[in-house]
């Protein structure tokens, strides 16, 4: 057992000596703060795996919109590379994504930047309708495909597939950033809210929905988390966007229209999927898209939460 501690054990030790010597007075905050969780993820999974890919996934997320980013999310594809080839059951899978969508999670709340990014596409929601409206259809459309592919896959197969595609969507939107002049990268911008840099809330998403993969145990759960965080989602910022109705009492940016579609909407589709508790995951759902609570982006919270609470059901 010790031998197979100590290769991990290495490489964490050079990726903090590396990333120390990168820079010292960024990292060394997040190493004291990531510590409770590195050393916690080992003892509840019995697994280093957990560990490397969580401190790997803080790393990468502090290191976001710069060239340093795609040689920590590299690493960490290397990772999913070496699950594909060894073939390793689905518990390392499962592993790979609740601690990758952690760390990335943890990187962005416990940097500077991180939160300067969170906040200013924060500010800058609905500042836009055309834009908002554009974002809005392009994640329907997006979440109408993923949830097709999910529902003829099994949830094995899906997390795979989920797990393969996120780092390179990752390392594209993180070149495609700071290379904004060119024709994809002008694209690409249109959709995007004012001073926000590209593909924040995308990043958020993701981290949530690798953790709700690493969660849910059924492939209708994870259909569930896909249609109420890219179609309920979008749904209720256009109803909310366009038709007129009063301010919830708790928040006064969101609207009672808004809350209506992403309910009825979602509890629609889970109660198709798995009966009337479907109408009550809903229901959570449209509570947290309603809620504020930053740094906490709701593409974020979303998937995270409802993954959690399917684990209840």
């Amino acid at each position: 057992m010790i031998l197979d501690l100590l290769v991990p054990l290495a490489f964490i030790a050079a990726l903090a000596a590396v990333t120390l010597y990168l820079d010292f007075k960024r990292f060394y905050l997040s190493y004291v703060l990531s510590i409770p969780f590195g050393v916690a993820s080992y003892f509840i999974t019995g697994n280093i795996l957990a560990t490397v890919v969580l401190l790997l996934s803080i790393v990468a997320a502090k290191f976001l919109y710069s060239a340093k980013f795609n040689i920590f999310a590299g690493l960490l594809f290397g990772i999913v590379i070496s699950l594909l080839v060894l073939r390793l059951d689905r518990f390392y899978w499962i592993i790979f994504d609740l601690f990758m969508g952690l760390g990335t999670a943890i990187g962005l709340l416990i940097d500077k930047n991180g939160l300067s990014y969170t906040k200013m596409n924060d500010s800058s929601k609905g500042k836009s309708w055309k834009i908002e409206l554009s974002r809005d259809l392009v994640q329907i459309v997006g979440g109408v495909i993923i949830l097709v592919a999910i529902l003829v896959m099994d949830l094995a197969l899906s997390r795979i597939v989920i797990t393969f595609l996120v780092i390179p969507l990752y390392i594209i939107g993180n070149y495609y950033a700071t290379h904004s002049s060119n024709a994809i990268g002008k694209a690409l911008f249109y959709f995007e809210r004012p001073l926000t840099p590209l593909g924040l809330g995308a990043i958020w998403f993701s981290a949530g929905f690798l953790i709700a993969a690493g969660t849910v145990t059924t492939t209708s759960m994870l259909a569930i988390v896909v249609f109420v965080s890219t179609i309920g989602d979008p749904l209720a910022t256009i109803a909310g966007s366009s038709i007129k109705s009063p301010k919830l009492p708790y928040n006064r940016k969101k609207s009672i229209a808004g809350f209506l579609a992403i309910f009825l909407s979602s509890g629609a589709f889970a109660y198709f999927m798995i009966g009337p508790i479907g109408i009550g995951l809903a229901l959570l759902s449209a509570f947290l898209e309603s809620l504020s609570l930053h740094p906490l982006d709701d593409n974020f919270l979303v998937p995270t939460v409802l993954g959690i609470a399917t684990r209840m059901v």
